[in-house]
């Protein structure tokens, strides 16, 4: 018997914000292609709800492919934001995207904001599951590279999305 083994990461950022401008930031396809370009990441178009940029919301889509300078692309996955809450009762916000099809066999972040600093700050926390395919090969793939590569892109993220809501 074949046991899925399932990656996580867990990412907690303090940001000079509130939670309303972070989570703008957060959902702006724009920021994020400006944070992952340098790995090569884009957007590709999909069906009817699908995004390429701007802000995406509850329900649609976004394509997201590897494209090395020059190369062609090469699709990662598509994710649905799938569970959307804009304030929470006390301030706080959070989403989840959820693969819908792409190279993982499962991938999904949820990403939860709460506010600090009497809602002039936010604590971001990002929560990153995945499983890979082809068992122990894949496993070898998330020890060797995977895990590095999802930290690095959400890092560049998070880094990106600071920059966008604390720049005064």
């Amino acid at each position: 018997m074949v046991v899925a083994r399932t990656g996580t990461l867990s990412l907690t950022n303090r940001l000079a914000a509130p939670v309303s401008a972070v989570l703008a930031a957060s959902l702006d396809l724009d920021v994020e292609l400006a944070a992952v370009r340098r790995y090569g990441v884009r957007t590709r178009p999909g069906g009817a709800d699908a995004r390429t940029a701007g802000r995406i919301g509850l329900g649609e889509t976004v394509t997201w492919q590897l494209r090395p300078a020059g190369g062609l692309g090469l699709p990662l996955h598509t994710s649905r934001i799938v569970e959307l809450v804009e304030d929470d009762g006390a301030g706080g916000a959070r989403f989840v995207d959820a693969m819908q099809r792409g190279l993982f066999a499962a991938f999904r972040h949820e990403h939860v904001l709460t506010p600090v600093d009497d809602g002039a700050g936010t604590l971001m926390r990002d929560s990153v599951t995945w499983r890979s395919p082809l068992g122990a090969l894949g496993r070898t793939a998330d020890a060797v590279f995977v895990r590095r590569a999802l930290l690095a892109l959400l890092r560049a993220r998070n880094a990106e999305i600071a920059r966008q809501v604390e720049r005064g």
